[in-house]
């Protein structure tokens, strides 16, 4: 599926993450997309980023996340790990609780 990303901001300074897609594509794009936002509802955890909304506008399809301001882990690297294994934990906590309901997900960050 051929989508981008875009940093959004509303008129009250609050930033979400926008994943479009064009409707011209075939319609199961548009099926990923919605199985993305569902998949991201149905595990819901505070150590995943959350899905917001789903919609459409004119000729495009959007999938709304959470904005997560906190940067990457470059900084960390060659750390020690007492240093980034904390902050690992939570993810893959979830990661176990999504697989024994019997999801893979295939798409680390």
């Amino acid at each position: 599926m051929t989508s981008e990303v875009f940093l959004l901001e509303n008129a009250r300074g609050q930033r979400a993450v926008g994943k479009r897609i064009s409707l011209s594509l075939p319609d199961r794009c548009r099926g990923l997309l919605k199985h993305e936002y569902a998949t991201l509802r149905r595990f819901a955890d505070p150590a995943v980023v959350r899905a917001l909304a789903i919609t459409e506008h004119g000729s495009e399809a959007w999938l709304i996340l959470e904005h997560l301001a906190y940067g990457d882990l470059r900084a960390l690297s060659g750390a020690p790990p007492t240093k980034w294994l904390p902050l690992l934990l939570p993810p893959s906590r979830w990661l176990v609780r999504c697989h024994s309901d019997g999801f893979v997900h295939g798409d680390i960050k």
